[in-house]
C-alpha cells in the first residue's frame, strides 16, 4: 500500500426531488418542504465517508469461474425490482403526511437493501461519455429506464408507460435547459416550472467522481449495492465510464424513489405507480453540473478533487405520433398506431389484417410498398421482442447495428438470434450472446473457449492474447483455447489444463518427460 492513502471527505452522493404531478392544468409539488429538503441535502455535502481508495480490482485466474460470473452478469437486461411485502398501491396512494410516510418507509426500506444491480457484461464493453451520449446510447438508456419502471408497474397490473423519439428528444431538451441554467438538486435548486411547463417530473441525483487524483479511483457504479445508499450522508463515490454504470445509476435512482421516499411523502412512487398521468410518454435524460470535494491523505495533507452532479430527469412529455397513412374512419384501409403507442397495425376495411404472414403492403412512411411481417396486422415499431425494423418499417435480417451494439436476425424466421455463432451477410462469422449482442474477448462456446477481437469482432486464431480480465491465453489455429504443450513463435510452452494459463518458473512432466519452464514460459529439457 502507498504511504499516502487518500481519505475522501465525501459529498453526499444521492438526493431525490419530490415528484411533480399534473393536477388539472397546474403542476404542483407533492410536498410542502421542497426548498428545505434541497437546502438540507446541500448542508450534508461535507459529511465524511469511510470509503478509502486504493482499491485492488480482483480477477480470478480460473477461466471457468470467470466465465460463469460473466454468464450470470449477462442476465442484467432482464433484471426485475423485487417488491417488499406490504408495499401496495393503496399504501403508496394513501400517504398524506410525514407519519404515514415514515410508517411506509419502515416497510419499504428493505426494497433498497434487497435490490442490487446485476452487472451486464455486454453493457460493460460499451464505453460511455456521460457528457456526450450518442443517439444510440440515449435510446438504449431510455429503453432501460422505461422497461425498469414498467416491470414494477406490471407487478401491480398497471398499464405500461410508453416512449417514442419525440418524447426522448423533448425530455432531452428539458434536461439540457436545467444544465444550461446550472440547476441541480445538489446545488440547492428544485423543479423548474419554466422548463417543465406543467409536465410531471421525478428527479434522482447522484454525484460521480470525474478527477484523476494520484492513488484515487472511485468504484464503478455497476459495483454499487443497495446498502450503499441507506445513509445519504455517507454514500461512496462512484464513476460512470460505460453503459453498465449508467444503467446502474438509473436502477438505484428508481429503487430509491420507490422505497426510500418518506422525506417527499412518496411523491416519486406515486408518480411512477398511482398518479394518473395524462401524458403516458415517459423518457429520461441527465443534466450535469460541476462540483468539488475535499480529501485528506493519511499524513494530514488535504487536496481537492472534481465531482459531477448528475440529475436524472424522468419526465412525462412528448407527443404520440401516428403513421402518415392512418385511416380517417373505421371503414378505410391503412396503418394505425396502436392505443399504447408501441405498434403499427395494418387495417383492411376497418379490421386488423388477420393471421401471421409476411406480406407486401404500403410502407408505413407512405413512400411506396415493402414487405412486412405482421401478426394479426401488428408490426412492432423500431424494436420488438424479437424483430428489428428499419426506419421505413421494413424488417431487417442478418447482422444489424442497434443501440450501440450488433445483433443477428435470422433470414428465415426474422428472429433475433441468441447464444449462437453465425455467418454474416458479408461472409464473416461472429458470436452472439444470451441477450443477442455481439461478443468480444474470451467467450465460451461449444464446450471450449475462443477469443473475439474487440475491434473487428472476429475470432482470433493462432495467437497469444490478453483477456478482458487481464490474463493471457493461447488460442490455436482453429480458434480454440490451447492446453498442454504448444509450439509458438519457435519456442515450446506448456498451458495448464485447468486454468489455461502459461506455466512459468517450474518443472512440468508430459508423457514421462520433464521440462523446465523459465520466467517467460519457454520449455527446455531438464
Amino acid at each position: 500500500m502507498k504511504a499516502n492513502i487518500a481519505k475522501l471527505a465525501m459529498l453526499a452522493a444521492v438526493s431525490t426531488a419530490a415528484g411533480l404531478m399534473l393536477n388539472g392544468v397546474n403542476a404542483k409539488a407533492d410536498t410542502t418542504v421542497n426548498d428545505q429538503s434541497a437546502i438540507q441535502q446541500q448542508a450534508n455535502n461535507t459529511s465524511t465517508s469511510s470509503y478509502t481508495q486504493n482499491n485492488v480490482q480482483l480477477y480470478s485466474n480460473n477461466l471457468i469461474q470467470t466465465q460463469t460470473q460473466a454468464a450470470t452478469a449477462s442476465t442484467a437486461s432482464a433484471q426485475n425490482i423485487n417488491i417488499p411485502a406490504g408495499y401496495t398501491l393503496d399504501a403508496v396512494r394513501n400517504v398524506q403526511n410525514t407519519t404515514q410516510a415514515n410508517d411506509l418507509e419502515k416497510i419499504s426500506i428493505s426494497g433498497v437493501y434487497n435490490n442490487n444491480y446485476r452487472q451486464d457484461a455486454g453493457a460493460q464493453q460499451e464505453a460511455v461519455d456521460i457528457n456526450n451520449l450518442t443517439s444510440d446510447q440515449t435510446v438504449q438508456m431510455n429503453q432501460y429506464a422505461l422497461n425498469l419502471v414498467n416491470k414494477v408497474r406490471s407487478e401491480f397490473n398497471e398499464q405500461p408507460f410508453i416512449q417514442n423519439q419525440n418524447s426522448i428528444d423533448t425530455v432531452k431538451q428539458m434536461a439540457l435547459q436545467y444544465q444550461d441554467k446550472d440547476e441541480s438538486l445538489l446545488n440547492g435548486h428544485w423543479h423548474d416550472q419554466n422548463i417543465l411547463q406543467g409536465h410531471a417530473e421525478n428527479i434522482s441525483a447522484f454525484q460521480i467522481y470525474i478527477n484523476n487524483v494520484s492513488g484515487l479511483r472511485a468504484r464503478p457504479f455497476d459495483e454499487a449495492r443497495g446498502s450503499d445508499f441507506i445513509n445519504t450522508n455517507s454514500v461512496p463515490l462512484f464513476s460512470v465510464s460505460n453503459m453498465d454504470d449508467l444503467q446502474a445509476m438509473i436502477y438505484y435512482g428508481v429503487t430509491l424513489m420507490l422505497f426510500k421516499d418518506a422525506d417527499d411523502l412518496f411523491g416519486h412512487a406515486q408518480n411512477f405507480l398511482t398518479n394518473y398521468q395524462s401524458n403516458n410518454l415517459m423518457s429520461v435524460y441527465p443534466s450535469l453540473t460541476e462540483g468539488t470535494g475535499t480529501g485528506k491523505y493519511s499524513n494530514g495533507t488535504t487536496f481537492t478533487y472534481k465531482l459531477q452532479n448528475v440529475d436524472m430527469h424522468f419526465i412525462w412529455a412528448g407527443q404520440n405520433q401516428a403513421g402518415p397513412n392512418q385511416p380517417s374512419d373505421d371503414n378505410t384501409t391503412g396503418w394505425r398506431i396502436s392505443s399504447d403507442g408501441n405498434h403499427y397495425v395494418y387495417y383492411q376495411n376497418g379490421q386488423p389484417l388477420s393471421g401471421r404472414q409476411y406480406i407486401k403492403l404500403p410502407t408505413i412512411n407512405g413512400t411506396g410498398t415493402n414487405w412486412y411481417l405482421v401478426d394479426n396486422g401488428v408490426v412492432q415499431s423500431q424494436w420488438g421482442d424479437w424483430y428489428l425494423f428499419g426506419s421505413d418499417g421494413r424488417i431487417l435480417t442478418g447482422v444489424q447495428k442497434w443501440a450501440g451494439s450488433y445483433y443477428y436476425f435470422d433470414p428465415v424466421t426474422y428472429l433475433k438470434v441468441t447464444n449462437d455463432y453465425r455467418q454474416s451477410q458479408w461472409g464473416d462469422w461472429y458470436l452472439f450472446g444470451s441477450d443477442g449482442r455481439i461478443l468480444t474477448g474470451v467467450q465460451k462456446w461449444a464446450g471450449t473457449y475462443y477469443y473475439f477481437d474487440p475491434v473487428t469482432y472476429l475470432r482470433v486464431d493462432n495467437n497469444y492474447v490478453r483477456s478482458q480480465w487481464g490474463d493471457w491465453y493461447m488460442f490455436g489455429p482453429d480458434g480454440r483455447i490451447v492446453t498442454g504443450l504448444y509450439n509458438w513463435m519457435g519456442s515450446l510452452y506448456y498451458f495448464d489444463p485447468v486454468t489455461y494459463l502459461k506455466v512459468v518458473n517450474q518443472y512440468v512432466y508430459v508423457n514421462g518427460i520433464r521440462y523446465w519452464a523459465n520466467a517467460n514460459g519457454q520449455l527446455s529439457l531438464a
